[in-house]
């Protein structure tokens, strides 16, 4: 069981102490009370509480002080000003000081102050989770650069068996990195006894920085598929808001780096595929025994504009298709000179080899070239019954 969320309220006046001492004890807080400011940064020194409730207005030190003090002792802890005075001036100044939150006195409703609270604590979690993310990289990136040679290993082992069947449904991959350390990724994963997920992502540029974004987009969707499994949120199940999920947490991370991504679900129950595309061309090749196009869907990239959304679209597939998902670095390598060319030229290779990825490989030539000029990268969905 997880610890209760430790509360310290530093207010000299019994009654609105005990008050909140209440309410928030009812609502499973943890709340530890000093009756001046001297003696709250005693506790908070020797307890280390999750957030700090401060009064303005106290003996032995007033609250701007206690503000001040913890502010710049543990900046990450968050302090709410709960006051009676309602002196602009003073509450200009605590926020100022690193105040969170001001809330004035007579407190009319507790779940007011247990909002701004829970609020302040959520603000604190990604705070927190931001700096460690960072940290994470910059010791990750100097250690990739140390040894570009593990980190290329580390990156192949996050990667897919190259086939695989789950559901009925055959996966199969290819991937050829431009550099040493590849900013494409790609992955396939069973989500429970009746859909399976598959996602296809080009990080921008080359080179350490753009394979460290794929690292952490593969925890990403980790993290989103064990909490579907423990009924925590079903969001794996709608590509849009995985998309968004990504994009918010990257724009909100300023890693300098955004991607392109192609995620989608597919349910056997009703053979109905789910999709959603952040950005990704060419877009996926849908091969039936009826037809053969593209699956259009103009969409912007993933973590590159604060508040970007993305559209999901829904095909209900035959029990035979076949389809195709490759990344822009395939385009690089066709000899065709205009772009209508290069895509009439996957068409066709689709309709000619779309049951075998390797025969598909050999027909569009990636693997008689030199090093490409941009990561390549395929994937091939299939069911044939």
């Amino acid at each position: 069981m997880t610890e209760p969320t430790r509360v310290l309220s530093i207010e000299d006046e019994a009654t609105v102490r005990r008050s909140i001492l209440a309410y928030l004890e009812d609502s499973g807080f943890e709340v530890l009370e000093a009756d001046n400011g001297r003696k709250g940064l005693e506790i908070f020194d020797q307890q280390h509480p999750d957030v700090v409730l401060c009064d303005l207005r106290m003996p032995e030190l007033d609250g701007l002080s206690v503000l001040a003090r913890i502010a710049q002792s543990a900046p990450e802890t968050p302090i709410l000003i709960v006051s009676g005075t309602g002196d602009m001036g003073d509450a200009i100044e605590a926020l100022k000081l690193g105040a969170w939150d001001y809330i004035t006195k007579p407190i009319q409703d507790m779940a007011v102050l247990e909002h701004a609270i829970n609020k302040s604590l959520e603000r604190a979690r990604l705070i927190r989770e931001n700096r460690e993310y960072r940290e994470h990289l910059e010791t990750s990136l100097r250690k990739l650069e140390e040894d570009e040679a593990a980190a290329r290993r580390i990156q192949f082992q996050l990667l897919p068996d190259v086939d695989a069947v789950m559901h009925g449904y055959a996966f199969s991959r290819y991937l050829r990195p431009s550099t040493f350390l590849s900013g494409d990724f790609l992955d396939y994963f069973r989500i429970d006894e009746h859909r399976v997920g598959f996602y296809i992502a080009d990080v921008s540029g080359h080179g350490v920085s753009s394979a460290f974004v794929t690292v952490l987009l593969k925890t990403t969707m980790t993290n989103l598929l064990e909490r579907f499994r423990r009924g925590e949120t079903d969001i794996l199940l709608h590509p849009d808001q995985v998309l968004k999920h990504i994009n918010d947490d990257i724009v909100a991370r300023q890693f300098g780096k955004y991607l392109t991504m192609f995620y989608s679900v597919i349910d056997r129950r009703d053979n109905a595929l789910s999709y959603s595309n952040g950005g990704q061309f060419p877009p996926p090749i849908l091969r039936t025994d009826s037809e053969l196009r593209f699956l259009e869907q103009k969409s912007l990239p993933v973590g590159l504009f604060p508040h970007a959304t993305f559209a999901c679209a829904r095909e209900t597939l035959p029990d035979r298709f076949a389809l195709l998902k490759v990344s822009d670095g395939v385009l690089e390598i066709l000899p065709h000179e205009r772009l209508q060319e290069k895509q009439a030229f996957l068409l066709s290779q689709m309709r000619e080899h779309g049951v075998q990825l390797s025969d598909l490989v050999l027909a569009l030539g990636l693997e008689a070239t030199p090093t490409p000029l941009d990561d390549v990268t395929l994937m091939l969905v299939k069911k044939e019954n």
